[in-house]
């Protein structure tokens, strides 16, 4: 398929301009004008002054604050002819250089056009006029008549098809009627033959950083312009910008997956990367595009090629929208739980410590370390569900059994006690476990806040270790444990 050229923007009330070749990437060492009175400036001293200026301004942007899209340029389809064009909406860019892209109003963007495709060959063979077994007849070259239309009566058919009533002489006299796309007729019968179809490719939008020379006079007592064909230079550049759309992915998009963060940051000593060569900035990816097709808003990927630079005021704002969702002060936690996650207790232990016929007797307690609210405790936020095996290793059904469930005076403990007849009808002789569970994300502390209830296995002393203080200081979490019961 076909590419559209980068291009330079004509320049407002500038028409003759022309791109600038062999833009500089690399940054000197810095030296800067020293004027004193009496100095003789020469076209060099402006120079320098303007280059030391710009060179400052992109060593700041490349290493202190980076590359990428700033704000805007986004990639739509075009309203009025989404098979031929793309619009880029208006937006600011930092390139690879430290260029300033700036682009004040929508750009049009040509897609790549079909490859073009040669009419089919005369058969005469493939003519439907064709008597069988009559040899067949090639067309003979139309004679030309007199006036503005030549007459063109088309081949002589011989044969029983020609006095058969149902033969009708093939339109070739007259102005030819071309068929409709996609297809093309065979001229000569036979089923039309359609162009063979591209294949599906990503393409990818990229913008780079250009300059126009404008204004051009002459120069007469510049060393350089004798090689302009018309000795003259140009009395201004424009900065401006050039939109590429490529099938290759932009070589800035091809990093290692799963980076290690500590890794990443210890890359600060490392000498600083050289200037890149293709100033490619990737805006957006046109994904599964063959040419021809209409593009829609769901074909375009804005997101994942798109290098960002967002503003210290962006930082500003989303920093600020974390703040709010943070915890401000420590959150309440769960401090301690009344059995031994994982642990195998025997079933006349288990009646013992955790059953029984009322809200004062055993059961599996919770300790927190400040007092939460009880509103959110309820058999369904403190659950148990007893699987029962049978054997060892064996699965078997679950039930939730019927349990009480309360909260101490103080509010630092809540309490949840399976009913004992339940268990000695349901469950004594019998192999099962108990998965607990505590949905603090409905549990509130006095300050209104969920209570961190996540149980997070930690490495202690060389142990694998499954036990309170729970908790990764974030409001909410489920606290989930399990023991086992034998016969």
């Amino acid at each position: 398929m076909s590419m559209p050229k980068p291009y330079c923007p004509p320049v407002p009330d500038r028409p003759r301009s022309r791109e600038r070749e062999c833009l500089v990437c690399d940054i000197p060492p810095f030296c800067r004008n020293h004027y004193f009175t009496g100095k003789l400036l020469t076209e060099r001293d402006f120079s320098d002054e303007q280059r030391y200026a710009r060179d400052k301004i992109r060593l700041h942007y490349r290493r202190l604050h980076g590359w990428g899209v700033v704000c805007g340029l986004k990639v739509k389809p075009h309203p009025f002819c989404p098979e031929l064009r793309l619009i880029v909406e208006p937006g600011l860019a930092i390139d690879r250089c430290g260029y300033e892209i700036v682009v004040p109003y929508e750009i049009e963007v040509a897609l790549p056009r079909p490859a073009s495709t040669t009419p089919p060959k005369p058969d005469a063979y493939a003519n439907p006029y064709q008597s069988p077994g009559v040899p067949p007849q090639y067309p003979q070259p139309p004679p030309y008549g007199t006036g503005s239309q030549p007459a063109y009566p088309g081949p002589q058919v011989q044969g029983p098809a020609a006095s058969s009533p149902s033969y009708q002489q093939p339109p070739y006299g007259g102005p030819q009627t071309q068929p409709p796309a996609p297809y093309q007729q065979n001229p000569y019968g036979g089923a039309p033959t359609y162009p063979p179809r591209e294949p599906r490719v990503p393409l990818y939008v990229c913008i780079r950083y250009r300059e126009c020379e404008t204004e051009f006079m002459p120069a007469p007592f510049d060393e350089c312009a004798c090689n302009d064909k018309d000795g003259q230079q140009p009395n201004r550049i424009c900065e401006s910008f050039g939109i590429d759309i490529q099938t290759e992915k932009p070589t800035c998009l091809v990093h290692e997956q799963d980076e290690d963060c500590g890794e990443i940051y210890k890359t600060m000593i490392e000498p600083c990367d050289a200037p890149a060569a293709d100033g490619c900035l990737p805006l957006a990816v046109v994904m599964d595009y063959a040419p021809g097709d209409r593009i829609t808003p769901e074909m375009i990927d804005n997101w994942s090629c798109r290098i960002a630079l967002p503003s210290t005021s962006m930082i500003d704002r989303v920093l600020r929208c974390l703040m709010t969702r943070l915890p401000g002060q420590t959150v309440t936690c769960v401090k301690d739980i009344g059995w031994t996650h994982g642990q195998e207790y025997h079933c006349h232990d288990f009646i013992r410590f955790f059953t029984g016929n009322s809200a004062s007797g055993p059961g599996f307690e919770i300790t927190f370390d400040g007092p939460v609210r009880t509103e959110g405790l309820t058999p369904r936020t403190f659950q148990a569900v007893i699987v029962r095996r049978h054997g060892p290793q064996s699965g078997g059904p679950l039930w939730v059994p019927p349990s009480l469930v309360w909260a101490s005076p103080d509010r630092t403990r809540f309490y949840l006690q399976i009913d004992r007849e339940y268990v000695e009808r349901e469950l004594e002789g019998h192999w099962f476990d108990v998965n607990l569970a505590l949905r603090c994300n409905l549990i509130l502390d006095e300050h209104g806040r969920a209570v961190d209830g996540d149980l997070l296995a930690r490495w202690q002393d060389g142990t694998y270790l499954v036990a309170p203080p729970t908790g990764n200081g974030l409001p909410g979490g489920t606290l989930e444990s399990w023991i086992r019961v034998r016969p």
